[in-house]
């Protein structure tokens, strides 16, 4: 490091100064002797700066052989260390001389910047293959325990035998509770969808990156985003969840009128009574294929079908270019005021 950018940052944090507020007063000022204020906006540059030097001389002892890093496929490169902001992975070999060396790297990389491994937050990873003996000896070289198989790095399982269950049942009770602070009812659709953009659809991205999650849970947090997106409006009506087969009486073959009036009100359930004589299907009669677009025959796989052919409305809605309607630069409220409105799912009076 430069000798006058060396002092400028030494210059900085030797004449900072931290007061603490108690009851909304500071009292007096209390001089850091150590370590870089939480917040200060160079303290990314100078942790920068300072693991370069340990990058380096990691880099250096793997170019001289000292230390062998691990082969991440056969004819692939050999990795040695891999830094996450404030964690370090370092990758190696079991043997006396390698932990030596790493041990060797770490002690003159402590002295000269004052950051020391932490031996209660760090965890050894060792191959299935390694015996009892080995693994006591790296332990209590490099002074830090053996990883457990439930153990997790920046939140994902290393070890965990079915870690991709164990993931999405991580990420639907994580978006659980992020809902249970959120007042939905409160929420217009638009601030849904910012608040779905920013905080539920994203959540899931890390995770993804590092485990195949299962098909179920990918469809329950699906259904957890739509149902609060969809969900009830301030003082609007919800419908409850209810079957069609609790809506009609099969023997009879009638409909029960008042579950209908229950569910969706007097005059929406007489428009049902009037217009739908019966519903689909039969109790007495076999299930069989009836969607011919998908071999399964689900009904679900007739989105495809419907975005390939046009939507006949009044106002030609398949001829605007949705795509462009998204990105305008106006209030998300708006765009989905329009969108609802074009499409004909906005309620009216």
């Amino acid at each position: 490091m430069p000798g006058k950018l060396s002092r400028i940052l030494n210059n900085s944090y030797r004449n900072a100064k931290v007061t603490v507020r108690v009851n909304g007063a500071g009292d007096g000022f209390i001089i850091p002797t150590q370590g870089l204020r939480q917040g200060c906006p160079m303290s990314p540059y100078a942790f920068i700066m300072a693991m370069e030097i340990l990058t380096r001389a990691l880099a250096k002892a793997a170019a001289q052989g000292r230390i062998k890093g691990i082969m991440v496929a056969e004819h692939g490169p050999t990795v040695t260390y891999v830094i996450y902001a404030d964690d370090l992975v370092i990758m190696g070999d079991t043997t006396d001389r390698e932990l030596i060396e790493l041990t060797n790297i770490m002690t003159r990389f402590g002295n000269a910047s004052g950051l020391v491994m932490n031996p209660a937050k760090s965890k050894i990873w060792l191959s299935k293959k390694c015996d009892h003996a080995t693994r006591e000896r790296v332990q209590q070289a490099v002074q830090a325990e053996a990883a457990q198989e439930n153990e997790k790095y920046l939140g994902a399982y290393l070890k965990q035998p079915n870690s991709a269950n164990l993931t999405g049942k991580l990420l639907v009770e994580r978006m659980n509770a992020k809902l249970a602070g959120w007042k939905s009812s409160m929420l217009s659709h638009a601030g849904r969808l910012v608040l779905i953009k920013s905080a539920l659809a994203s959540l899931p991205v890390y995770y993804m990156t590092t485990e195949q999650i299962p098909k179920k849970w990918l469809k329950e947090m699906t259904g957890i985003i739509a149902k609060f997106l969809w969900g009830k409006v301030g003082k609007t009506r919800e419908y409850g969840q209810v079957r069609v087969a609790d809506l009609y009486d099969h023997p009879r073959d009638v409909w029960r009128v008042r579950e209908l009036n229950a569910v969706f009100g007097q005059e929406i359930a007489e428009f049902i009574h009037s217009q739908v004589s019966k519903p689909v299907g039969s109790p007495l009669l076999t299930d069989k294929l009836i969607w011919l677009k998908a071999k399964k025959g689900k009904y679900k796989q007739g989105y495809e079908e419907l975005q390939e052919g046009a939507m006949n409305t009044p106002l030609d809605v398949s001829n605007l270019q949705w795509v462009h309607m998204w990105k305008w630069e106006v209030m998300p409220k708006v765009k989905v005021f329009i969108w609802r409105l074009l499409s004909k799912t906005l309620p009216v009076a």
